[in-house]
């Protein structure tokens, strides 16, 4: 069993092999992948290149700034940021913050170019290899676009409200980008979406950096928690459900598995498509609880984190994490979707501290080396 909390990869094995096995109908992994910074530089170090150091990106900002500090640094590069924000009196917080939000995007891209020069101008074989494993969902913790990059013929899609449909305040999918905006991969092997939680570095606008930015960010995840509730309702409770699949209404505590396998095939389905078959670049939703966004996948699926330390700099995560722990404490064991996450022995042991007694659900799975970590995602 995948109990929460932190455990040698030897002891679970199995299970592991078993999670990031589950499947589709169609084939297409449901366990859905959620990467981190840790992605970016094993792919980076394998093509001898380097990947965004925000240490090292902060120090340089700070040594250009003239600034200074007394004693360390704030150790969350969160804090840093604000900080940072803080030590000037020339322009405005949030004039500052565009600022330097251009200094990370244009650092970014950089790295990227070098990273493919590197690789002889394709893809990073990680990244190549992640798309080929056929997971559905992956959510990238990173600005970046890379693993997009490394895919053929990938689309960014928007979901839109009608034009005559007036939403209330705060509604509005253009308020949402970061819960709804993906990139589409479709293949003849499968369909994968990319999913961006903290911003793309292509649209600078939807990049979350900051208490500021984090703190408006709150108000989203709660519109899009009653989103994913009424969907859930709708499926198995409303007069439009499938009969044969719930002859009366049932509430989500209450779902079989055969139940909660066909709501994952529909609310996870691929798509949407255009009537020629192409996938759609964009789609309009006349009630907005239809269109799917990452904390919906988050909240009802499998999870696989990779190359995350999980820090409390990724809030948004957190923030899903407790509350699909949450939506779950009812439920029987048996039903409940786990959430993994695989590390290497740290250095010390305190590194894990903020992981121990498994909140939000997690498991921890330690390898003894980042080598057999990384020759494991390989092998899946």
């Amino acid at each position: 069993m995948l109990a929460p909390g932190i455990h040698p990869v030897a002891s679970m094995r199995s299970e592991l092999d078993a999670l990031v096995d589950r499947r589709f109908a169609g084939g297409d992994r449901s366990t859905a992948l959620v990467i981190g910074s840790g992605v970016n530089l094993q792919a980076a170090i394998e093509v001898g290149a380097s990947a965004l150091d925000w240490e090292r990106l902060l120090r340089e900002i700070e040594a250009h700034e003239g600034i200074v500090w007394d004693g360390d640094p704030p150790r969350s590069m969160t804090a840093r940021w604000e900080a940072l924000l803080q030590r000037q009196s020339k322009q405005r917080a949030s004039d500052r913050e565009d600022d330097m939000v251009r200094t990370v995007v244009d650092r970014l891209e950089h790295q990227t170019e070098q990273i493919w020069a590197k690789a002889g101008g394709r893809p990073p074989p990680l990244y190549t290899d992640l798309l080929g494993k056929r997971f559905r969902d992956v959510v990238s913790l990173n600005f970046d676009d890379r693993l997009a990059r490394a895919g053929t013929k990938a689309r960014l899609f928007r979901a839109t409200s009608p034009a005559e449909t007036k939403l209330r305040r705060g509604s509005t999918f253009s308020v949402l980008p970061q819960l709804y905006q993906r990139y589409h991969l479709p293949s003849a092997e499968g369909f994968t979406r990319i999913w961006h939680p903290h911003g793309r570095s292509s649209s600078q606008s939807t990049l979350v950096l900051g208490v500021g930015r984090y703190g408006r960010l709150v108000a989203d995840l709660d519109v899009g928690w009653g989103r994913y509730k009424s969907a859930e309702r709708e499926f198995g409770e409303a007069p439009s459900r499938d009969a044969a699949l719930f002859p009366a209404p049932r509430s989500r505590r209450h779902w079989t598995r055969r139940q909660i396998a066909r709501w994952s095939e529909h609310r996870r389905a691929p798509g949407p498509w255009l009537a020629n078959g192409r996938p759609a670049q964009r789609m309009s939703y006349r009630r907005p609880h239809e269109a799917l966004s990452w904390l919906d996948v988050v909240l009802m699926s499998p999870l696989l984190i990779i190359g995350c330390g999980l820090g409390s700099d990724e809030f948004p995560l957190w923030w899903a994490l407790h509350q699909r722990a949450r939506n779950q404490a009812r439920h029987p064991a048996r039903t409940q979707v786990p959430v993994v996450l695989v590390t290497a022995e740290p250095r010390a042991a305190h590194e894990l501290d903020h992981l121990r007694g498994g909140p939000g659900g997690l498991c921890t799975a330690v390898f003894p080396t980042w080598a057999e970590l990384w020759a494991w995602v390989r092998s899946i």
